[in-house]
């Protein structure tokens, strides 16, 4: 779904002076997926109308943009699986596919190699501390919600071992970092992000509605994660056809 704003002089020349994009069930050849994703672009831009005959949304040049992702569990996984993520990772450090959403964060499971040369498993939480800023309304440009990325090292498989004080705390900078200066590029769509909320979607079992207990009705919550982005956009990447 695409929304455009501008006039109908502009128009006929190529000159927006705002683009909405929406779409669902995003899903690409190198498993980047994600449930819901809205680009934003908020400034006057011009279009490029050849790429338009292509099938293609294009800008004549690139402009700031905001870009937000809704992820589930599976989604966020992948998020981190997905190739450049991964690859871009602080070396000696490679993340699991386990990750649980809850009100307090994103917990997922990392390996990383300790300062005795030897590897141990860890479970870390990621989280984005709100500023006073409401979180549902969607941020302005150079906006950046909170005071960054925290992340908490909650435990490591082999206890104190491999996994020292030293470690983790170490090892909570490192990805603290790592989720700041991330730099996403989608072929097209370069971003980093700004704010991250865990968002609570209710939904109870036919076994837990009426007259279920406070922890019936906990067990059967769900969250998912909203990415707040912002970077350049020069396109709209196509991403059944892209290999992205």
């Amino acid at each position: 779904t695409a929304r455009v704003w501008s006039r109908i002089g502009r128009l006929a020349h190529g000159s927006v002076l705002g683009v909405l994009l929406f779409g669902r069930a995003l899903r690409t050849p190198l498993g980047f997926t994600g449930r819901e994703m809205q680009i934003f672009v908020p400034e006057e831009c011009r279009i490029d109308r050849r790429a338009l005959f292509r099938g293609q949304l294009a800008l004549q040049s690139p402009t700031r943009g905001m870009v937000e992702i809704i992820f589930d569990e599976e989604d966020f996984a992948n998020f981190l699986m997905y190739p450049q993520i991964a690859a871009s990772a602080p070396l000696g450090l490679t993340f699991r596919r386990r990750v649980h959403l809850s009100e307090g964060g994103v917990r997922f499971e990392v390996q990383a190699q300790c300062s005795g040369g030897a590897k141990d498993e860890f479970s870390a939480l990621l989280s984005w501390p709100s500023s006073s800023h409401c979180s549902s309304r969607r941020l302005a440009v150079g906006e950046r919600r909170g005071l960054g990325p925290c992340v908490r090292v909650l435990r490591s498989s082999s206890g104190e071992a491999h996994g020292s004080a030293d470690d983790v705390a170490a090892l909570e900078r490192s990805l603290a970092d790592f989720f700041r200066e991330l730099t996403l590029d989608l072929a097209g769509l370069a971003l980093n992000i700004m704010a991250m909320d865990v968002l609570p979607t209710p939904t109870l079992s036919v076994d837990s509605g009426i007259g279920a207990t406070t922890a019936e009705k906990g067990a059967a919550q769900r969250f998912l994660l909203r990415l707040s982005m912002e970077g350049e956009i020069r396109r709209v990447p196509d991403p059944l056809h892209e290999k992205i």
